[in-house]
Formats: C-alpha cells, sequence, structure tokens
C-alpha cells in the first residue's frame, strides 16, 4: 500500500473510532430490552469487566478471562470470509484492508469463494453440503459458512461487507465472543462478526437450531429452499435466539461475552463509512436485504 493510501486509511479509522465514541441518542427501548434479557446480562456483565482505553473506548485486552468465564480452547488467530464469486471492487478494497491488517497483526486470512467453501464443508461436515447447494441466495451459504467453520474449527468471521479499521484490540479470547445492538428497537445480536474457540457449545447450539429451521424449511422441486426471510431462518434472528436460549439454560455458566455493537464498530467498519461512498452492490439482488424480502432481483 502506498503511503498515501495509508494515511488515508489511517484517517478513515480516526473518523470511525471518533464516531464509535459518539454517546448514542437513542436507547434501547423497553420492549426491545426484554426480548433478549440474558443477552443483556451478559453484555453488561462484559461492559462493567472491560477497563477503558486512552479514548475512553471499552478495552478487554488486560481482562483476565480464566478470573471471570468458564474458559475454553483459546480462540486461533484466523480470519475467515466469503463471497460466492466475482467480488465487485469494493468488495474486495474491504477484504484486502482486512488481509492486511491480519498479515500485519500476525493472523490468518482466509477468504472462501463459493467452490472453496463447499470443499470446506464437505470436509468438516458433509452433512451441510446438501443445505449449502440448496441456498436460494449466496448470504444463506455466508450464514451456513460461517457457523458450521466456528463451530468445528474456531476463529473469527467477518462479513466481506465490512472490514478493519483497526487491528483487533483484543487478543483472541477462549469463550465466543459476540457484539448486540443496544439501541432503539434494535437489540439482537449481529452476525457479521462472530468469535468463537473451536468445539465450543454456543456455536453447537446455534448450529443445531439451524440445522432444525433449515429441516422444517420448504424447498422447490429443484432441491432449493423456496425464498423467504432470511433473518430467523439462517441469519441474525436465528443466531440471537439461540444465544439467548443458551444463557438462559444457565445464567451463571459464564461461558459467553457480548460486547456492545458501538464498541465493534470502533475496528469492525461498514463498507460505507470505510469507502466514505454508496455501496454499489446493496442496490442489487447481491444483498440480503433484497433476499429477506424474498427477492434476488
Amino acid at each position: 500500500m502506498a503511503h498515501g493510501e495509508r494515511r488515508d486509511t489511517r484517517k478513515r479509522a480516526d473518523r470511525t473510532e471518533a464516531r464509535a465514541d459518539r454517546p448514542r441518542r437513542r436507547i434501547a427501548t423497553p420492549e426491545a430490552r426484554s426480548k433478549w434479557q440474558a443477552t443483556n446480562a451478559a453484555r453488561e456483565r462484559l461492559e462493567a469487566l472491560a477497563g477503558t482505553d486512552g479514548k475512553g473506548r471499552l478495552d478487554i485486552t488486560a481482562l483476565d478471562w480464566t478470573a471471570h468465564f468458564r474458559a475454553g480452547p483459546t480462540t486461533p488467530r484466523r480470519v475467515v470470509q466469503f463471497w460466492d464469486r466475482n467480488p465487485p471492487d469494493q468488495i474486495l478494497t474491504l477484504m484486502r484492508r482486512v488481509e492486511e491488517v491480519c498479515r500485519e497483526t500476525g493472523y490468518e486470512h482466509v477468504a472462501y469463494d463459493l467452490e472453496g467453501a463447499r470443499a470446506r464443508l464437505a470436509a468438516t461436515d458433509a452433512a451441510w453440503v446438501d443445505a449449502f447447494d440448496g441456498a436460494f441466495h449466496p448470504s444463506m451459504q455466508a450464514d451456513i459458512l460461517r457457523v458450521v467453520e466456528l463451530a468445528h474449527h474456531g476463529g473469527i468471521y467477518i462479513d466481506a461487507d465490512m472490514t478493519l479499521s483497526r487491528p483487533l484490540p483484543f487478543a483472541p479470547p477462549p469463550v465466543p465472543l459476540f457484539a448486540q445492538w443496544a439501541h432503539g428497537s434494535r437489540t439482537n445480536v449481529a452476525n457479521w462478526f462472530l468469535c468463537a474457540p473451536p468445539g465450543d457449545p454456543v456455536l453447537r447450539a446455534i448450529l443445531q437450531r439451524m440445522a432444525r429451521k433449515l429441516a422444517q424449511a420448504p424447498r422447490e422441486a429443484d432441491g432449493r429452499f423456496v425464498k423467504q426471510s432470511l433473518l430467523g431462518l439462517t441469519g441474525p434472528v436465528m443466531l440471537s435466539r439461540a444465544l439467548e436460549r443458551h444463557i438462559r439454560a444457565d445464567p451463571d455458566a459464564r461461558d459467553v461475552a457480548v460486547m456492545p455493537v458501538r464498541w465493534c464498530h470502533s475496528f469492525v467498519e461498514p463498507a460505507r463509512r470505510f469507502l466514505q461512498a454508496k455501496v454499489e452492490y446493496k442496490s442489487s439482488g447481491l444483498h440480503w436485504r433484497r433476499a429477506a424480502e424474498g427477492s434476488t432481483g
């Protein structure tokens, strides 16, 4: 990367950090807060345990995980991404930025295309290949891949239309780490960033819930799933419900960590913020919102 490009990237990162540090004007409504009570408690617990850095942001770099959580294996220093085929130039820019940050900070960066993802699933748990092949949209394939990958192999998953504005400000934790929205009516857990150690029971529970949802989902005559909202089928609502149920089953297990999205956005940046431009693919059938509306075109 040229010197000028590095300077521009640093400026973008500084702007992102400043935005992430601003107080949210909207707070979660009582109705929204009551929806994920166990997840809210897990998030508030991590916020209480975290310190702050020089800019007043949450800081978990010095957190003693084994003292406060039921720690499992260490999360691998690996960041996984997926784009089925022919990434647009804007997506390539975002993914190359993630690759650069990974290379500079000692993380492996793995970017799967359609064939690579299918081969990975076949080698990991071949039972998921049928669902992957039957997906009616690439975002559904991404949903399947991210959960299977982390449940079996662990690591960090970042959507291809997100990027790293700065190095990950923590060492890979020995428990799953999620990001939860906590303002307005939006209080579910996001799935554009996931982090987990291999074989973790929380990710296994999410995987099992997704398997049940897909087993009940109708299919077309050609074997593809009937178009429907992905949010509750394989997406963030499905994940949020599985996580909430897991935490409720044993609130004292302390085997999960939840951070607020506002802090996650200080290092995992949405495409529009990083590029400072309209994200063109979101106006086409490539975007997950189109799939959630039951349309790919």
